[in-house]
Order: C-alpha cells, then structure tokens, then sequence
C-alpha cells in the first residue's frame, strides 16, 4: 500500500440514477398505456409506455420548474427536442415526438430495454475491459458526430448511458447540451462527470467520457488529478494504453484532452470488444430478450489488440499510408466464410466492376441519385428470434442466428457479432473484415433481410452440429455518407450453405461456413 500516498483518495461512486426513493405519481397520456417507472431525476421522471399498436417508449414526463420551457440549450421538452431534431446516430437515444400528460410536458423517447450504466455497477459491480472497450468506443463515436453538428451533450454520465437488450450503448439526455455560437454555460452535469468550473463543450465532453470509462472499470468516480491513484493500482490487468487514453481525458488542460474521434479510435485498439453482461441488471420482464450474458470463454483478454481499427462513423477517411479497401471485394473475400447466413447470395453484384453473373445489381444514377435513407437505427429482437437463439435445437437456433447476423451488417455492430459468431472462429473473423469495411468507407445497407428457408441436421454432437440451410436474401441498397445511394441489389436470392456451428455459453454460434457440395459428387 506504500504507493497509495495520504493524500491519494479513492471516491466513491454517486449514488446511481434510476429507481431511488418512493414512486412518483403516474402520469396519463392520450393513446399511451403506462407500464411501469424507469426511473427520475432532479428535472423529471422516466416511464416505459405503450402504444396501441404494441410499440414501448420511454416517456420522459418534465416535471422541473422549467417544465416545457427551454431552447437549444435550455432545459425541458422543448430544448432536448430541439436538440435531437434531425440529430439521429445509430448510438443517440430519439425523441419521436412531445406529449401531454396529466403531469405536464412530456417526450417520447427510444426505449432502452437493458437500463444504464450507473444501474449496471450498481447491481453487479465493475466492467471488464472488453464490456468498457464496448461502452466508450461508440460513446466516443456518437459524441464526434454531436460535435461535428455543433453540439456538445453536457451532461455525459453513467445514468444518461442506456443499454438495448441487444447491449448497444446509448447516450440519453441531451437535455443539458450546448449549441455553437450560444453563451457558454457550466451545465447541470453529473458531479464528477465535468471538469470543474469548465464551460460546457466538446473538450468537456471528453473528460466526462474519461470519467465514464474510469467509472466503469473501478466502480468509482475519478478523484481530482492530485488526489487520483494511478488506474493500474486499482485495476492491475487494464492495458496500458487504456489507461493512458483515459489519463489524457482527464487532464485539467481542454487543450490537452484527445478529441472524441481519437479517443474513440485509441480506446478501440486497446483491446478486443465484448459483450456487456447486462443479465444483472434488468428488470425481470426484460431478461428473455437479452442477448448478451457473459460466456466462459468470454473472460478478460487484456492483451489482445486490434489489427484493423475502426473510423468512428461518419469519418469517411481511411488511415494513413493505406488505400481505401474495396468493400465488394472484402465482402466477397472467402465465398465459403462471407457467403455465411446467406448475405453474399445477394452481394454478388458488389464486385468492382458491376454485378456479378445474375446479381442483378444496378450501381446507383450520378449525382442525380437520391441519397437514400439515413444510417439504420436499432430494431426491437422479435419474440420468435430470441426463442430460437435460446434453443438447444440447433437447426431452429439458425433461423435466430441469421436475423442476428443481418441485423449486425445492417447496424454494424461488432456487439452483435460476438451473439452470432464464436470468438476467434473463421466465421467471426470474415464478419470482421465486412465490419470494419463498412466503418471505414461508412457504407451501410438498407432493406437487407436473410430468412432460413429451409434447414436440416447433417451430424451433432453435444458441442459441435453441422446444419444444411436454404437461405433467402432480399433485395437491399448499399448507402455512402459520401455520395448517398451506391447500388441497388435485387431480390430475393437463394442460396445453399451447410454451416458448422458450436455450443458457447449455453447457445449455438456459428464457427464456419462450408462451401456449397460439388454438384459432380454423388
């Protein structure tokens, strides 16, 4: 304990948001049904509503003084809404739309089934370094995005980070933020989350991600610079450039804090992402649609790096010294691997060059083309779709397993992948190369749907099957931030797949992708 001089104190955390003290009163809204309380903070309460036709939201009821009142980077309905109007990133809580209550203004937002952050450590204590890789890296991503529109979010904290039940991080709460060109304001921040008397900005931003990161890995809020312990004294199997990264964002000179992107890119490369365990957690209605549980062969892999570091989206540059890669010929790079859950039955015509023999696939008009839509947002698991990833069938786990791994390309999400893939697997390494492809041009997809058609058992055992697979695929458009819609890709294709897949923690993944049999072979 020689090196823990007096001086040095180890903070302890705030306590979470969420679920503190007695229930407020319930509110009513027209064509909403409340469902149960998530949970208030100093300025209004948080419910989970549906809707007639089934669909829940988070309705944030204001119940501060300010209520309704606010402007682009005032308090209330109508300056978080004003704030996230025409703002959307795959990682940012939406607000669809303001709505009266019988308690006053309220917001309907994204509904994140898997809680926060602080709710997280509260229950089962801190993150490894995969699970933080996992939160800071799209948290770093989606706050570059803010502050390239001009926004700085102001209030980044363990409460106002959210989970889905698939475990992609979201950041909520923009309540708090700052517009470029307003008078700068010292926000209401999380205490400890906000570098002291700092105005708020982009540079604050980070130090609050600093601050987040060191929260998730210890448990507790960073002290002041004099009084911090080193992070390795706390956490002794963190890489060192984790803690490095965090240091820096934690510096008391704006100056000489990384910015967003790089802080994203930094963390990234520090060691291999997992998924966020968040069965602790939840709420008991929510735990059959999580996708994320801490698997045996899923511990800490501190040493591990990334070879091939994703640009936060929407950076549209590739690193330095190396050629953009070309996406099409990643993606069909290995028929047998890539070909895997049926996606490249349908991206055959993504080839440099033009389509494929029978692709079907017609590149996008000049500059007349249309943009196409924005970057997919999250979609709900179906109830059949988490019944079977849960199955110990594995011909009916496939058909979980290929809506999985589409809704990871669509989003893509590397999260996604590790519920789909086993870890280290060719498979999983081939969706890798798609993915960090896809981030590095920021292309993505739209329409792209892969249904199993057709599936049987060619051999099993306890632990490994191998099933032969029908696969559909629809057709599909390829988008560029850069120059809006690419390609159309027509549909539906079939094609014939006999995958190898493994048991993991309790459920099938997939590990390889067999070549089609030789039509010649008897």
């Amino acid at each position: 304990m020689d090196a823990l001089q007096p001086s040095v104190q180890l903070q302890q955390p705030e306590p979470p948001a969420g679920q503190s003290g007695p229930e407020p009163p319930r509110p009513e809204a027209a064509g909403l049904r409340i469902v149960r309380w998530l949970g208030s903070g100093a300025s209004a309460s948080v419910w989970l509503a549906a809707a007639e036709d089934g669909t829940e939201y988070a309705l944030k009821v204001f119940t501060g003084p300010d209520g309704a009142r606010g402007s682009a980077g005032g308090s209330g309905a109508d300056g978080e809404q004003v704030l996230l109007a025409g703002v959307e990133h795959e990682h940012l809580v939406q607000a669809y739309r303001q709505v009266a209550t019988s308690l006053g203004p309220g917001l309907l937002l994204t509904f994140a089934a898997g809680g926060s952050l602080a709710g997280l450590v509260a229950a089962r204590g801190p993150l490894s370094t995969g699970e933080t890789v996992t939160v800071l890296t799209p948290l770093g991503q989606v706050l570059a995005f803010l502050h390239a529109q001009g926004i700085a979010h102001g209030d980044v904290s363990p409460g106002n980070v959210l989970f889905t039940a698939a475990g992609k991080p979201l950041l909520a709460d923009l309540a708090a933020g700052q517009v470029a060109g307003s008078a700068p304001v010292r926000p209401a921040a999380t205490p400890g989350f906000h570098p002291g008397t700092e105005a708020a900005g982009p540079a604050a931003d980070v130090y609050a991600l600093a601050a987040l990161g060191w929260y998730a890995l210890t448990g507790r809020v960073p002290a002041a610079t004099q009084a911090r312990p080193p992070l390795g004294i706390l956490c002794p199997g963190v890489p060192a450039e984790l803690a490095e990264v965090l240091e820096e964002g934690l510096d008391d000179s704006p100056a000489a804090r990384p910015a967003a992107a790089e802080f994203a890119r930094r963390v990234y490369r520090c060691a291999a992402a997992e998924p966020v365990d968040l069965a602790a957690a939840v709420h008991p209605s929510v735990v059959p649609q999580l996708l994320t549980r801490r698997r045996p062969d899923q511990r800490e892999r501190s040493g591990r790096r990334r070879s091939v570091p994703p640009e936060p989206a929407g950076a549209g540059r590739t690193r330095a010294g190396r050629p953009r890669p070309d996406l099409g010929r990643l993606l069909l790079a290995g028929t047998a691997l890539t070909a895997g859950l049926g996606l490249v039955a349908a991206l055959l015509g993504m080839l440099a060059g033009g389509p494929g023999p029978g692709a079907g696939a017609a590149p996008a008009a000049g500059p007349a083309a249309s943009p196409g839509p924005a970057r997919p947002a999250g979609r709900p698991v179906p109830g059949r779709i988490s019944a079977a990833l849960a199955s110990k069938d594995p011909v009916a786990a496939l058909s979980g397993l290929a809506w999985l791994r589409t809704e990871a390309i669509r989003m893509r999400s590397t999260t996604l992948l590790q519920d789909v893939n086993v870890a280290g697997s060719a498979a999983m390494e081939a969706d890798r190369r798609i993915m960090a492809a896809l981030l590095d041009q920021d292309h993505w997809f739209s329409g792209l749907d892969a249904t199993v058609q057709k599936a049987e058992l060619v051999a099993a055992s306890d632990t490994e099957a191998e099933v032969f697979a029908v696969v559909s695929t629809s057709a599909f458009q390829e988008h560029s931030a850069a120059s809006g819609l690419v390609r159309e890709v027509a549909g539906p294709k079939q094609q014939q797949l006999t995958l190898r897949l493994e048991q993991s923690g309790g459920r099938w993944l997939v590990s390889a992708v067999l070549p089609p049999p030789d039509p010649a072979e008897d």
